[in-house]
């Protein structure tokens, strides 16, 4: 950023300091983040450049702006200024190395960079965040690093995606601040930056919303641009016309000079300093203005078709006039984006099209893939929508689905549709756009986007539209409706089988039983889901083309009926079969449905494994946004039943970052609730639980999260002291959601009985819920224990929770481990069992230390007071009929003597006398009544 023309910091020190605190913590507790945010000319960027006047030399600054032609932000612009700005400062080996095998993602956002391959490359967004997070990591290694990231307003959602996971992947590297800037009033609630801007806010290390100047700042900053003569009555007009904002101040004052009215309007205000500037210097400026609020010099140049002498002393007399500033690389910006609107609202209709058209064919002669969203907009405002509709059309199909560009393109082309000639010769027909365009929108996880496209897709299909293609379309509609929990998905696969179910044997065929079967599964259906897989899987072996994934994907189905049915071991092993060691899309979908079906068997640390090598494949696909933050999260779930919960943490949280679709989003969530809760921070699971049901839709149709998050809420609430609210949020669970596993259901009913225990008196409706639940469920590996601490809740005798402990130990969650301790303690408290319960209250508590698991902790703690507090009342640990003994024996009575009082045998008072001297450790019974007698026990 540039000193030039740039405005006077006032009434800022406290904001200045934050600021520079900020900075100290990057430099010694890792990397952090501050949002300085507020109006238009508030005086942000001011702020930012005071900022880095501080900084010494040894600090490397980049600054990439963010840019929006209309309401389209133009994708990685922030970014690609960055890029540039850091690769022509250190080198492109420099660059190469630091980046290795993610050099050639950066190349396609530089133009400039060499690529050591000429095979095209599209990288999906998790390729580039590496990339970056690999280029500034390094980068900040070398020398202290502050990242500046101005006007996030215009930024385009994957900006926003880049800023969380940098903050959350560059944690730990020291010397690293990134600084974002933006206005509040622009981003409203529909903003699609919205989401992530309030994930920033709470993660962010600093945000620094700037308020208004008051008068005496205002005058303070005013008092240097007007003559000493000026009225106090002018200054007062400009102080109030302002309304505290700098920006505003400091053009009202240039505008008048302190001579003369004011001008109406801020409009106006700037309008008056770019009408006393030459009519060339003007017209110059208004090419500038077309091209955005930043521009380069050489295109200048070219589209306002000057010589450089020409142009470069214009543009300094522009710089001198505080309109523009200088950046770097001979690229150059307005001082304020509102000025660039004024000056381009200034550009006559005629010479407004021209221009665009100019700067569009110039645009044109580079095929820069940063510069399609550009280009698109310059050729619609210049009215060429024939051209912007087929550039639209021409980058959509050269992009992967799941690009970032491609779903915005595709709703380009959909809007322009009406406004061009013959469209179904460039692409086809428009039904075939729409169907494009759901897909991209299901590749992106906008599931209910890509519904509605879908719809329409359907709703516009010509009468003669081929069964199987029709057939194909409602397959496509299942698959929106499915991922994005909503009703509806069988219907449209019974209507896709209604149309191809009665022809031949064909590929389309073997399509929606797949989908059908799936759909099925997850519903609990496994009987039905397992016919379908039979019919299926013979048309599939033989139709599917080769290296079709068809075939293996009902495989898996059929392989998670199994398991889910009963037969695990089969279901397991059929799975384990299906993984390759190669990385393609489908082995994502086996590593995810094994990895959950050894978590629900137990083989807890497998099933981490084969989750983690998941994520690791779908980072190298470009797919950890999407079924990467599933795997993520099935990773999480055995390491927290391992008690490995910082590991589990970490997956969450980059997960989380991510930004997943939202069913993937609440499974993170819980499961972070759910760390929360063993970690014994109940009001932060809490909190996560709020947050994950404000998520859920009313519609939401997802079995395995309601019963993940029933588990989780369900002993939250339990641990909270509510038993009541537990059962009252299980019981409308169990009689609302099928039981797709009977480790979900024993689990959940275990947990209903524990609930009961704790509310006491339970009804027989009540124990009928929880028996109709399991009734005729198949016996899986955890059914035996899950079974016995049902049991062991049930009666609440000691004797079932040591049995309840002996079974299958190597298969329980380390959280009923536990509970399960605590609980026996209690049971061995209430039967007077102190040495029971002070073992089980040691175990437990030992446990819970190493695991971090504070809320335990406590709870133990408690317990101890309890049984310190019974040996109190029970001296010594004897029982009421040792204690009335001891008395006797203190007297000096024999064990004839004491029978004959207790009305007991001779024999009974001798045992009596022999535990009252084990118990007491003494050898004798003087030794006994003296310790009697010091306890005032006579």
């Amino acid at each position: 950023m540039s000193d030039v023309g740039q405005p006077t910091l006032v009434g800022r020190a406290s904001e200045l300091a934050a600021l520079r605190k900020t900075w100290q913590a990057s430099l010694t507790e890792g990397a952090g983040l501050a949002l300085v945010c507020g109006e238009a000319g508030i005086g942000k960027s001011t702020l930012v450049n005071e900022f880095i006047r501080g900084l010494g030399p040894e600090t490397e600054i980049l600054l990439g702006q963010c840019i929006a032609f209309g309401s389209e932000a133009v994708t990685y612009a922030a970014l690609t200024q960055i890029l540039r700005t850091l690769a022509s400062r250190v080198g492109e080996d420099t660059v190469r190395a630091w980046t290795g095998a993610g050099f050639d993602v950066l190349c396609s956002l530089v133009p400039g960079l060499d690529r050591q391959t000429s095979t095209p490359i599209n990288p999906d967004r998790i390729q580039v965040l590496e990339a970056v997070a690999d280029l500034l990591q390094a980068a900040a290694r070398e020398r202290p690093l502050v990242v500046i990231i101005e006007d996030l307003h215009w930024a385009d959602v994957f900006t926003g995606h880049l800023l969380r996971f940098l903050n959350a992947a560059l944690a730990e590297t020291l010397g690293l601040l990134i600084i974002v800037t933006y206005r509040t009033d622009e981003i409203s609630g529909r903003h699609p930056l919205r989401p992530a801007l309030a994930d920033l806010q709470r993660r962010a290390r600093l945000r620094l919303p700037l308020e208004p100047l008051n008068t005496a700042e205002i005058e303070e900053l005013i008092r240097p641009l007007l003559p000493p003569d000026t009225s106090p009555g002018t200054i007062s007009r400009i102080v109030e016309r302002s309304e505290g904002v700098p920006y505003f101040a400091e053009e009202l004052a240039r505008s008048t000079g302190g001579r003369g009215a004011l001008p109406a309007t801020l409009r106006e205000a700037l309008l008056v300093q770019f009408l006393i500037l030459d009519p060339d210097i003007q017209q110059l400026l208004q090419v500038a203005a077309i091209m955005g609020v930043q521009f380069d010099f050489d295109d200048l140049v070219a589209v306002s078709e000057r010589d450089e002498t020409t142009a470069g002393e214009a543009l300094r007399q522009a710089m001198d006039a505080g309109l523009v500033l200088a950046l770097e690389d001979e690229r150059y910006a307005f001082k304020h984006a509102i000025l660039r609107d004024v000056i381009h609202e200034e550009v006559l209709p005629g010479e407004h099209r021209r221009l665009h058209s100019r700067y569009a064919d110039l645009l044109l002669t580079r095929r820069r893939g940063n510069h399609r969203m550009e280009l698109i907009h310059h050729l619609r405002a210049a009215g060429r929508k024939q051209e912007a509709f087929e550039a639209a059309l021409r980058n959509a199909a050269e992009l992967d689905d799941a690009h970032p560009d491609c779903v915005e393109l595709y709703q380009l082309a959909i809007d322009l549709w009406d406004q061009v000639q013959r469209p179904e010769q460039v692409i086809g027909r428009y039904d075939e756009v729409l169907n494009r365009a759901a897909k991209a929108n299901n590749w992106l996880g906008d599931h209910l986007r890509a519904a509605r496209l879908i719809d329409a897709s359907i709703s516009a299909m010509p009468p003669e539209t081929p069964a199987s293609e029709r057939a194909e379309r409602l397959v496509q509609r299942a698959r929106a409706l499915k991922f994005a929990g909503l009703p509806g998905a069988e219907q449209a696969l019974d209507e896709a089988l209604g149309l191809i179910g009665q022809g031949p044997p064909s590929v389309e065929l073997a399509r929606v039983l797949d989908l059908q079967a799936n759909v099925a599964m997850l519903r609990g259906g496994f009987a039905e889901a397992l016919e379908l897989c039979d019919r299926a899987i013979p048309i599939a072996d033989e139709l599917a083309p080769p290296g079709d994934s068809l075939p293996d994907r009902l495989r898996n189905t059929q392989a998670c009926c199994w398991a889910a049915s009963g037969d695990e071991e089969r279901g397991i092993a059929q799975l384990s079969q299906l993984l390759s060691s190669r990385t393609y899309r489908e082995q994502l979908r086996h590593q995810t449905n094994l990895s959950h079906y050894l978590n629900l068997a137990g083989q807890y640390r497998r099933a981490a494994d084969v989750a983690l090598a998941g994520t690791a494949d779908a980072r190298a696909l470009g797919l950890e946004r999407y079924v990467g933050s599933m795997l993520a999260g099935n990773a999480a779930e055995p390491l927290i039943h391992l008690g490995e919960c910082d590991q589990a943490q970490t997956l969450v949280s980059r997960g989380v970052d991510l930004a997943p679709p939202s069913g993937h989003q609440l499974q993170l969530l819980t499961a972070s609730a759910d760390i929360a809760l063993h970690r014994g921070d109940l009001d932060k699971a809490d909190e996560l639980i709020g947050e994950v049901l404000a998520i859920c839709m009313p519609m939401h149709e997802e079995p395995q999260i309601d019963l993940m998050l029933a588990w989780v809420r369900g002993r939250l609430l339990l641990l909270q002291g509510n038993p009541a609210g537990a059962w009252r949020m299980l019981a409308s669970v169990l009689k609302r959601v099928p039981l797709v596993h009977p480790a979900s259901a024993w689990s959940l009913v275990a947990l209903g009985q524990a609930v009961l225990a704790d509310l006491g008196d339970a009804t027989a409706e009540q124990q009928r819920l929880l028996d109709d639940a399991v009734v005729n469920l198949p016996e899986v590996n955890l059914v035996p224990m899950l079974r016995a601490w049902r049991k062991a809740e049930a009666s609440g005798r000691k004797s079932d929770w040591l049995a309840m402990l002996d079974v299958t130990p190597h298969l329980r969650p380390i959280w009923i481990t536990l509970w399960a301790h605590l609980r026996c303690a209690e049971a061995a408290l209430r039967a007077r069992d102190l040495d029971l319960a002070r073992k089980q209250v040691g175990v437990g508590r030992d446990l819970a230390l190493r695991l971090g698991a504070a809320d335990f902790v406590r709870r133990f703690d408690d317990q101890h007071g309890r049984i310190e507090q019974s040996e109190d009342d029970r001296p010594g640990g004897l029982t009421g009929r040792e204690k009335q003994v001891l008395s006797l024996v203190a007297k000096g009575r024999s064990n004839a003597d004491i029978a004959s009082e207790l009305f007991v045998s001779t024999k009974t008072v001798s045992v009596h006398v022999s535990n009252i001297l084990a118990k007491l450790g003494v050898g004798s019974r003087t030794e006994a009544a003296a310790w009697a007698h010091r306890r005032g026990i006579t």
